[in-house]
């Protein structure tokens, strides 16, 4: 059994259609609200570099510098897939026994978005990349558990996805658009409050051979931290977890 306990100072997230909690709110009450769909531009990636980025890495970085505060001892990234049409181009590429574009492949890396960000912001404090499959977005929070435990006093959670390629449907599901969640998290107070949360995480005793994934986490995620009597359970093929808010 995993137990932690945590405090959430702030957060946001962002889509190509919604754009900061208030939005979400809406979106959560089924209010039809919606954007026109744009392509983000995090404004502290100079242009150069920003023009690295793939729609889903500017998403993700507009999304954490419109964190309140956003500035952290260290920053966990977290994404299930990463840049996964990147990916696919370049498997598509070799398929078809064509020469693969380096620029595309270096920036294929889990930890692109993490690294441009750094070098953006001449970042020098811990940096980690997360992917663990359908328990990511947990395993950030219990890494940036472990950051705080190692003496860092706020760490900053930026988890994103994207949908994947028709290729890979229906077997895996993220959601109908990209989505960016950022969190800035501290030590537990040890009093009850709205921002006080302990994570929950079971092994599963049978754990199934594949199990398809019918529901993104990061959209129940969100929905939880809109409600402040909800608790967020969800069932991997490894692990069932349990986010709550401390009593």
């Amino acid at each position: 059994m995993i137990k932690i306990t945590f405090s959430v100072n702030a957060w946001t997230a962002q889509s190509p259609t919604i754009q900061g909690v208030d939005e979400w709110r809406a979106w959560s009450e089924g209010k039809n609200n919606l954007r026109e769909e744009t392509t983000a531009s995090p404004k502290s990636i100079p242009p150069m570099l920003r023009r690295r980025l793939n729609p889903l890495g500017k998403l993700a970085l507009s999304c954490f510098e419109s964190l309140p505060e956003h500035q952290a001892d260290a920053v966990v990234f977290c994404s299930e897939h990463g840049e996964v049409e990147r990916t696919a181009s370049l498997l598509s590429a070799i398929a078809r026994h064509e020469d693969m574009s380096p620029t595309s492949f270096s920036l294929s890396v889990h930890n692109a978005i993490a690294g441009i960000y750094s070098i953006a912001n001449n970042y020098e404090k811990p940096i980690n990349a997360i992917c663990a499959g359908p328990d990511s977005i947990f395993t950030t929070l219990i890494e940036a558990y472990s950051l705080l435990k190692d003496n860092h006093q706020q760490v900053a959670c930026l988890i994103y996805d994207e949908p994947l390629p028709s290729m890979y449907l229906p077997a895996h599901q993220l959601g109908q658009q990209a989505l960016a969640i950022a969190l800035l998290i501290s030590p537990s107070s040890r009093k009850a409050g709205s921002n006080e949360f302990e994570l929950q995480g079971e092994p599963l005793k049978n754990t199934p051979a594949h199990t398809e994934q019918t529901a993104y986490p990061g959209e129940e995620l969100i929905k939880f931290l809109l409600n402040s009597d909800a608790e967020m359970q969800y069932t991997s093929s490894g692990h069932h977890w349990t986010l709550k808010r401390s009593s």
